[in-house]
């Protein structure tokens, strides 16, 4: 799963990842849209490179936000990571 999460930042952002912890898997089922997906959500502590939209189309709104100022509304694979990073950073 890191494999396919790395290649996909490079593919989408341009930048190189090192995930180090595997936060939290999110299970979404859309029923409304007929979809199921699985979101491996990683901890990345460091990237190489500058990060830039390479897929427009899905990326245009792309912005940098605080972990307690985030917009919204927010995708359920975006909530699930920013509680799991909240968890964590409270157990450190």
């Amino acid at each position: 799963m890191a494999a396919a999460v790395t290649r996909e930042i490079r593919e989408e952002l341009g930048i190189s990842i090192e995930p180090s912890l595997l936060l939290c898997v999110v299970d979404q089922i859309d029923r409304q849209a007929g979809q199921h997906w699985v979101a491996p959500v990683y901890l990345i502590e460091r990237y190489d490179g500058t990060p830039s939209v390479l897929e427009p189309q899905a990326l245009s709104a792309m912005r940098w936000f605080d972990l307690d100022n985030l917009p919204e509304p927010l995708t359920e694979a975006t909530r699930q990571a920013a509680s799991a990073l909240r968890r964590r950073t409270l157990l450190n």
